[in-house]
């Protein structure tokens, strides 16, 4: 551990830019984006911009060329756009996506955000979980498309053509739940288009699903287990998604948030 900072209470989504020289940190306790400055291996406290009333923001990213932030605004079921200057953001937009988001990645080119929906598509009775498809150069959702119960975490493989989306399922958290052996997590693999998602692949996961990763040459997802304790591993070959279970790393305590680098 080379520092610790504070960063608000109850954080949750953590960026970076590509520079790398800005951090921001969603703080879902004071709804606010707390920024931070980065420089060599330190960070330095920059302020932070508030987000409104029962804002709630629960994950942030930065679009690719770093110019504007996008906040998971769970609260209020928005995504709040925000322009970057330095070390300054402000306020410049919203969107919506979908009821109770919690995730958001952008496509490779920048011109989609693809965001998980807890609560299902903005409109209609149906609550099944979906990956909206903002456009954020119109700021509309162009594509909704369900896929399935609480889609918690999406990333994106290191080419930009498939999208991974973790899926709790409404798998129990705890073995003495009763129907602990009865329903796991899923993790689904889409083929990303213009604006669309094409499902290619789907596996059986664990319980207490968390985030996944992808290996630099998009052949393995790396999905966390919070319940069992594992990092579990996924071998993936553009049609298939295959557990390779001598592969699994396990812990002492939950794994709850992952990157590769």
């Amino acid at each position: 551990v080379l520092q610790t900072v504070s960063a608000g209470p109850t954080v949750g989504g953590v960026a970076m830019n590509k520079a790398p020289n800005l951090v921001l940190a969603a703080a879902k306790g004071d709804g606010s984006i707390h920024i931070f400055r980065l420089a060599g291996k330190k960070l330095t406290p920059a302020g932070k911009v508030h987000l409104g009333e029962g804002a709630q923001p629960v994950d942030v990213t930065f679009a690719p060329d770093g110019r504007k932030a996008y906040a998971v605004v769970q609260g209020v079921s928005k995504i709040i756009v925000l322009t970057v200057q330095g070390s300054t953001l402000t306020v410049s937009g919203e969107m919506v996506s979908g009821r109770n988001p919690y995730g958001a990645v952008f496509s490779k080119d920048g011109a989609f955000l693809f965001t998980t929906n807890l609560g299902g598509a903005p409109t209609g009775e149906d609550r099944t979980g979906t990956v909206g498809i903002l456009d954020v150069k119109t700021k509309t959702l162009v594509g909704s498309v369900p896929v399935g119960r609480v889609p918690e975490h999406a990333t994106l493989s290191p080419d930009g053509k498939h999208l991974a989306v973790v899926l709790a399922n409404g798998a129990a958290n705890n073995k003495s739940d009763p129907n602990y052996d009865k329903v796991v997590g899923l993790l689904k693999v889409y083929a990303v288009g213009a604006g669309k998602l094409d499902q290619v692949a789907q596996a059986d996961t664990c319980h207490w699903a968390q985030g996944a990763a992808w290996s630099h040459d998009g052949r393995l997802l790396l999905q966390q287990c919070a319940a069992e304790h594992q990092i579990q591993v996924y071998r993936f070959d553009g049609h298939a998604l295959v557990q390779d279970k001598e592969a699994a790393i396990s812990f002492e305590s939950r794994p709850g948030s992952l990157a590769t680098g």
